[in-house]
């Protein structure tokens, strides 16, 4: 039988792995969307292109700052404001009218979303022993590349199904929020869409509070 602690890290491992998928597949669904939003927004496909840099430059970058803000301000707080970001910023892109303010909800998802995964490794780093990393980080990785394979090639063909808007809610866990009526209950809440559970903001802080585990340094 699992020790609750064990229960607890798996848990936390559930929920950055399923972050992680749906961060990589809405990333990699967008260049094969091309030609569909340039049709949308009447706009020609090497305008509508800007949003793929829009959003990968500033994510890119703003990975090397998130772990120095989740040393100054702690990493619970900096773990779950990225992690609010990309749930919230990833439904308001699916509101947009127009390509700049496509790029403008693309370019601040980036800027919200590139602090899970390093955060993630921060985490994986205090909470496993050295000699016990390699499952959990293979979940992570796992769990990139599946968001980069599905979402290159299922986001197109979903996208046909149920339109760019109708994909892009799908990958925020928290599109309910678009709506005033739900704002202030789906923001706390970030839904396990593979496993059907929810996880209140309140839970995912707990699980943050795990201590580290012993032994756990490199050398």
């Amino acid at each position: 039988m699992p020790s609750q602690r064990e229960d607890t890290r798996e848990r936390l491992i559930r929920v950055f792995a399923e972050a992680t998928f749906l961060i990589f597949f809405q990333a990699y669904m967008v260049a094969p969307l091309l030609p569909h939003l340039a049709g949308t927004f009447r706009t020609s496909v090497q305008t509508v292109g800007f949003i793929v840099p829009a959003y990968l430059i500033p994510y890119g970058t703003a990975t090397l700052i998130y772990g120095l803000l989740s040393d100054r301000l702690g990493r619970r707080r900096i773990v779950l404001g990225s992690l609010l970001a990309f749930v919230v910023l990833t439904a308001l892109t699916a509101t947009s009218q127009s390509v700049p303010q496509l790029l403008w909800w693309r370019l601040l998802t980036g800027l919200g979303a590139s602090g899970v995964v390093p955060l993630a490794l921060v985490v994986i780093g205090a909470l496993y022993p050295y000699e016990q990393r390699g499952r959990p980080l293979g979940w992570l990785f796992g769990a990139m590349a599946g968001g980069m394979a599905f979402g290159s090639t299922f986001g197109v063909l979903l996208a046909t199904l149920v339109g760019w808007r109708g994909i892009t809610r799908a990958c925020s866990p928290g599109s309910a929020c678009t709506s005033p009526s739900g704002i202030n209950s789906a923001m706390p809440v970030l839904v396990s869409r593979s496993s059907g559970m929810a996880f209140p903001a309140s839970c995912l802080a707990r699980l943050l509070d795990v201590p580290p585990t012993g032994g756990g340094g490199d050398g």
